[in-house]
């Protein structure tokens, strides 16, 4: 009966493949505008085009009960059951790669028959519920680099070209093309033969978008702009602003940013990539925690962050304080970022803003993208109406400079209880000048003689005195 089986499923192999064979030969060309004969949509029927995928009217828990049975008594399985599955192995309960001596004997059995429908069946969950850490993902891998020759075009050819079913290498491979040709994993997988979303954006594109990633942050020679992009392409959602693979969040992150920890990209490239990963990821300085596996990138990121922060300050309090008391301050503050450490970054390690209800709506109105700052709580203090704060942490001292007629005021101490801490987001205005408790500010002056330079002097030498970096007066005068 087992031959006679055997036999039968040969003649129909056989014959679905004489009447594709035919249609491809004799059929009208694919282009012309026909609905489809007989012959064709017997072929497809016979070839599995489209009918490899899941179905959702069947009960696959039930037939992977029934399946284990059958393994179980040694029993041979024919095509349909062997087709089913496959959509068995990982999703159902029971689930046939939990039990591994079964499990083999179902691949054996798979490769044995070389259906057709059933290898397409088995490629198609392979790509679907691909994830590293399923039981038997490296045997049903190993089955796959015979299975999918018998599973035809495009199988056949991804395997041959590109070892798609081979692991490491297809996730590998897959992914080093994507950053070659700059496309993304799906694009090429569709351009490439595959169809159907439930393979097309299955879980085996999540290692491929990884490889590319990893490569990305190895490179510095793609433009900025074009980089931006293809990360974006790769792994963030464009309706939400999240996300593809949350657990690629270090590899996103390092691929936008390791490549500038020597040379920062342009200004707009910095503000668009910054406002993609704070709303993808979090703000690296309020959420320390989601980019601790990436420390070198959040790095970067805090010093884009620091310097975007002074812009944002500089920029509203443009347009609200008076110039004859504003420019001095503004280019003494740009000059003291431009000082550079030991590191060769800027002595400035963070910033953050503090703005009035009038400072907050003028910076709104004026398009300032992802505005992240903090705020005066109404009525928590003196403060007129537009001033502002700007908190530089510099070495241990953190540093608050008041903008309109406030003073600059240093605590030598930034970790010391009382301290203004950075990152909040509601001020009283008594805590950026007194501090809180009995931690009063270690040293203030007031913007005096601008003109003559003796404010900034001021600020420049204690400085020296507290980090020993000297501020060149020729960039402040």
């Amino acid at each position: 009966m087992e031959e006679h089986g055997g036999q039968d499923a040969e003649t129909k192999t056989a014959l679905r493949d004489a009447i594709s064979d035919i249609v491809i030969r004799f059929g009208r060309s694919p282009r012309e505008d026909v609905q489809p004969g007989k012959m064709q949509i017997l072929a497809s029927k016979m070839s599995g085009d489209g009918t490899d995928e899941r179905s959702e009217g069947k009960d696959y828990d039930r037939i992977a009960g029934l399946l284990l049975s059958e393994l179980k008594k040694g029993a041979s399985i024919n095509a349909r059951r062997a087709r089913d599955g496959a959509w068995c192995l990982w999703e159902t309960s029971p689930a046939i790669a939990a039990v591994e001596p079964l499990l083999e004997c179902y691949l054996q059995q798979v490769e044995g028959l070389a259906d057709k429908r059933a290898s397409r069946s088995l490629c198609n969950v392979y790509l679907n519920q691909f994830r590293p850490d399923r039981p038997g993902l490296q045997q049903v891998s190993e089955t796959l680099e015979t299975v999918s020759l018998v599973a035809g075009d495009p199988y056949r050819g991804l395997q041959h070209d590109l070892q798609l079913f081979s692991l490491p290498q297809g996730p590998e491979q897959l992914g080093e093309r994507a950053f070659r040709e700059r496309r993304t994993p799906i694009d090429l997988l569709q351009s490439l033969g595959l169809s159907g979303a439930m393979v097309l954006q299955g879980g085996f594109v999540e290692p491929c978008v990884s490889a590319a990633l990893e490569r990305l942050a190895d490179d510095k020679e793609l433009k900025p702009k074009d980089r931006f992009e293809f990360v974006k392409a790769l792994a963030v959602d464009p309706g939400k602003g999240t996300l593809f693979f949350p657990r690629l969040k270090a590899l996103t992150a390092n691929a936008l940013l390791l490549p500038y920890d020597q040379a920062p990209p342009p200004a707009d490239v910095q503000a668009t990539t910054l406002g993609l990963l704070v709303k993808a990821i979090g703000d690296p300085r309020s959420h320390a925690a989601e980019w601790r596996p990436m420390d070198q990138a959040a790095r970067i990121a805090r010093r884009w962050l620091t310097k975007q922060s002074i812009d944002h300050f500089l920029e509203v309090v443009d347009k609200v304080a008076l110039d004859r008391m504003w420019r001095w301050r503004r280019k003494f503050w740009n000059a003291v970022f431009d000082t550079k450490g030991p590191d060769g970054q800027s002595i400035v390690q963070e910033a953050w803003v503090v703005f009035d209800h009038v400072g907050y709506d003028k910076a709104r109105r004026m398009g300032v993208e992802d505005l992240t700052v903090g705020r005066f709580q109404r009525g928590g203090g003196n403060v007129q109406e537009g001033q502002s704060v700007l908190l530089l942490k510099i070495g241990r001292m953190v540093i608050a400079e008041w903008s309109h007629n406030g003073r600059v005021r240093i605590w030598y101490d930034a970790e010391r209880e009382g301290a203004p801490r950075l990152y909040r987001l509601f001020y009283q205005a008594f805590e950026l000048r007194d501090g809180e408790g009995s931690y009063y500010p270690d040293w203030e002056r007031a913007h005096m003689s601008p003109e003559t330079l003796a404010w900034q002097n001021s600020v420049a030498d204690k400085l020296y005195d507290l980090i020993r970096i000297r501020i060149p007066q020729s960039r402040y005068r």
